[in-house]
């Protein structure tokens, strides 16, 4: 309905532009944070895998020294459990990096809905505006038809042309020739052939001129 209104454009947000890339950026951001989250979760898989392949060359290592092994063996398991151990402090490490990377791409993503909201919130009050200025105009449309002349009787008031109208109905159809007559009558004596003047004869019951 608005933007129909006659001097009301439709709605256009000038800033829509600038709006759209603030939302391309948060879409960007949302990506990079689902990538974010999916390298914490391997980060966290691949620490588990190094902790358990740990407690298992621990508990072999016990169990073979006390079996009394060789100090060869020994030697070899020892060095064998320090590089898991190196392996662990790495997975740790990556893990805290993932989430630090995590964590910033969240804040990210926080700034850019903010950016984007903000032009959101200023595109709906510029609407709001729009919706009340297209209100206005088409209220003020409606009075102006309101005060034009309408229907065939011109400025005819209107009760006097439904009471002719209803005495024709009334009279039945043999009495819309008589209307006509009338009118014709009217005319040949010099009457004002006017609507206003054949809505006033027809409203008398004799078929005659009302006496002003």
């Amino acid at each position: 309905m608005w933007g129909q209104v006659a001097g009301v454009k439709r709605f256009r947000f000038r800033l829509q532009r600038l709006l759209d890339l603030r939302e391309q950026e948060v879409d960007a951001a949302r990506r990079q944070l689902a990538a974010a989250r999916q390298a914490v979760a391997a980060a966290e898989a691949g620490l588990r895998t190094v902790e358990s392949l740990v407690r298992r060359r621990l508990d072999d290592a016990a169990r073979q020294e006390a079996l009394g092994s060789p100090a060869l063996d020994f030697v070899l398991r020892r060095l064998q459990i320090a590089g898991l151990l190196r392996t662990l402090a790495e997975a740790r490490a990556g893990l805290e990096a993932a989430r630090q990377v995590e964590a910033g791409r969240r804040q990210e993503l926080v700034a850019a809905l903010g950016r984007a909201r903000t032009l959101e919130r200023l595109r709906d009050r510029r609407r709001e505006e729009w919706r009340a200025e297209a209100a206005r105009a088409e209220q003020a449309e409606l009075d102006e038809l309101a005060l034009r002349p309408s229907g065939a009787y011109g400025a005819v008031a209107p009760h006097r042309v439904l009471a002719g109208m209803a005495h024709l109905g009334m009279a039945g159809t043999s009495h819309l020739g008589l209307a006509a007559t009338g009118h014709r009558s009217l005319v040949r004596s010099g009457h004002p052939g006017t609507p206003e003047a054949l809505a006033l004869h027809l409203t008398t019951p004799t078929g005659k001129e009302e006496a002003r």
